[in-house]
């Protein structure tokens, strides 16, 4: 207690400064209403959270438990103390800050209250999402009982429930456009939850499935309760995204932080997921009726196909989904175009990988003398290079050929678009990048065992890995480096058939500018001339006589004087 009451001090003072920076209200008072916020926010964020977790405790003391009376001591004085620090802090700063947003609409503006807002929804429904599981799992019987989830289930849900009544309260809405950000942090957390919940489910009936048709596995599993949980996980993350995603954000306004969202979350996450677990079932049926499988049995070998499978379908059934999102509008924009680039490169990274470990298996296969490994037959080698090549390549030419394609029809939006120009630059810079350090690791071992009197063909199976990179790398780096030379080169050219930087010394100096600009297209600066009086002589300006002066240069950059008489004097200028 003695150390607490230092801090109990610092806070009060806190508040008081607080209460009175509200009185002061002037000119300059910019900085101090940001002070103020950042520090009535930080405090309030944390008095909240503080008696959440007090009342938690509380809560938690008072559910029936067998435990010993020493920890039910122990719980109920902690969360008395951080209930009655917490509790009057926490409600001097909310009437405060309740009544400052009803009267001023800059607070409701303020990106302080937004965040305030979205930090506090978004620690809430996490913890309340996550401790809501882990109660739905012991009412099914796959958990003990513990009287802490189910206080930290209750008090975080209505924590949540408040601040949820606060945001759509309108007196209280934020009106700052990254308020936003509480809605699409929400669809991704109920998004994960639904999709890994549901491909739980999946996985639970293929399971049963598998053990009908090649028997149980070496690990028993009680699929009732993987079912029940998959489900309580599903249902749980169904609800949160139907509230904040088809009930708020599906009709919202398509901004950077929606897109970010549909993109990142939805498209790219799904397919990625999609991708590398198809990837491996395709592997572990491939390895076993091609390869060299570790396992003895199919039933151990195939342990973990029901989860891929799923696993496969839940980000198949995520991505199409937010690519649908995207298809609905009727014109085609730029984020399709980044989902169409993030669909081929992925696709694009995997076919490399599997003709580069395709190329690795040739050496040690062609080598005399290399070593034995456990994969002597370089067949499971060869299976991963097929599993990749089967999964990428498709992807990477689906995408790919159609985006070709609209070049090769004269599309120049789809030639000029930034996401093109990004994909084309990144491949291009990675390839370059990744063939550089492999052909300097090539060179190392090879002039390192020359030196050493140890140079033979067996170093081909030390660079292997060096050798197929170095052969895709450039590769890849080549292709992206003719297609950008390409798209370059079919561009319009402008050129610069007038001045494009323009000094302006004239008795108008101020308002002429904007009208030169116009009719020139330059970037124009201007000087304004102490020596004339611009009251009196402006009207003799003539703007298009100026523009048209500027224009018949055909220097790029121009010192422009107009005199008491109107006349326009062109000088050509270079920095020195």
């Amino acid at each position: 207690m003695i150390g607490v009451i230092p801090l109990l001090l610092i806070v009060w003072l806190v508040v008081v400064l607080v209460q009175r920076s509200r009185r002061t209200v002037g000119v300059g008072g910019g900085h101090e209403h940001a002070a103020r916020r950042f520090v009535q926010y930080v405090f309030l964020l944390a008095a909240a959270f503080t008696l959440a977790t007090g009342l938690a405790q509380l809560v938690g003391a008072a559910l029936p438990v067998e435990t010993f009376a020493q920890r039910r001591a122990v719980d109920v004085a902690l969360g008395i103390s951080l209930t009655v620090v917490a509790a009057p802090i926490a409600f001097l700063l909310g009437r405060g800050v309740g009544r400052r947003l009803r009267t001023d609409p800059g607070e409701r503006a303020s990106v302080a209250w937004a965040l305030y807002l979205v930090i506090a929804l978004g620690v809430s429904l996490l913890t309340a999402f996550t401790q809501l599981y882990a109660v739905g799992r012991w009412l099914i019987g796959a958990d003990p009982y513990l009287p802490d989830l189910v206080a930290q289930a209750l008090v975080w849900t209505l924590f949540w429930a408040s601040h949820v009544r606060i945001a759509t309260d309108a007196r209280l809405r934020p009106t700052a456009p990254q308020a936003r950000l509480a809605a699409l942090f929400g669809s991704a957390v109920g998004l994960v939850g639904l999709a890994v919940g549901g491909g739980g489910v999946i996985a639970s009936g293929l399971r049963e499935v598998q053990i009908q048709i090649l028997g149980p596995s070496l690990i028993e599993e009680d699929l009732g309760l993987a079912l029940g949980s998959s489900l309580i996980l599903a249902v749980l993350g169904g609800l949160v995204w139907g509230w904040h995603w088809l009930r708020v954000e599906l009709d919202g306004e398509p901004d950077v932080l929606w897109h970010a969202y549909v993109l990142l979350a939805g498209v790219f996450a799904g397919l990625l997921t999609a991708v590398i677990s198809g990837g491996l079932a395709i592997h572990s049926v491939l390895q076993w009726w091609l390869g060299d499988p570790s396992a003895v049995t199919a039933a151990a070998h195939f342990d973990a196909l029901p989860s891929q499978l799923a696993a496969t379908v839940a980000g198949a059934g995520v991505w199409g989904y937010h690519r649908s999102v995207l298809d609905r509008r009727a014109v085609r924009a730029e984020p399709d175009r980044v989902h169409e680039y993030l669909a081929s490169t992925l696709g694009l990274i995997a076919a490399a990988a599997g003709v580069t470990v395709a190329i690795m298996a040739f050496i040690q296969g062609v080598t005399p003398g290399a070593l034995a490994s456990t994969d002597a037959s370089g067949r499971n080698a060869l299976i991963v290079a097929a599993t990749l090549l089967l999964v990428g390549a498709p992807l990477w030419w689906l995408f790919w050929h159609r985006l070709e394609r609209r070049i090769a029809t004269g599309d120049e939006a789809e030639r000029a678009s930034p996401a093109r120009r990004i994909a084309l630059v990144l491949l291009l810079g990675a390839g370059s990048l990744t063939a550089a350090i492999s052909l300097a690791v090539i060179l190392y071992v090879v002039i390192r065992d020359l030196l050493e009197r140890q140079l033979d063909l067996t170093v081909l199976v030390d660079l292997r890995a060096a050798i197929g990179l170095i052969v895709t790398a450039a590769t890849v780096a080549t292709y992206h480096a003719y297609l950008y030379r390409r798209d370059r080169a079919l561009l319009p050219v402008e050129e610069v058939a007038h001045p494009r930087d323009v000094l302006l010394l004239s008795p108008d100096g101020r308002t002429l500018v904007s009208a030169v600009a116009a009719g020139t297209g330059a970037r124009v600066h201007g000087l304004h001339r102490l020596d004339l009086d611009a009251a009196t002589d402006t009207d003799m300006i003539d703007v298009d006589r100026v523009s048209a002066a500027i224009l018949a240069s055909p220097f790029d950059r121009v010192l422009v004087t107009v005199d008491r008489e109107g006349t326009v004097s062109v000088v050509p200028y270079e920095p020195v």
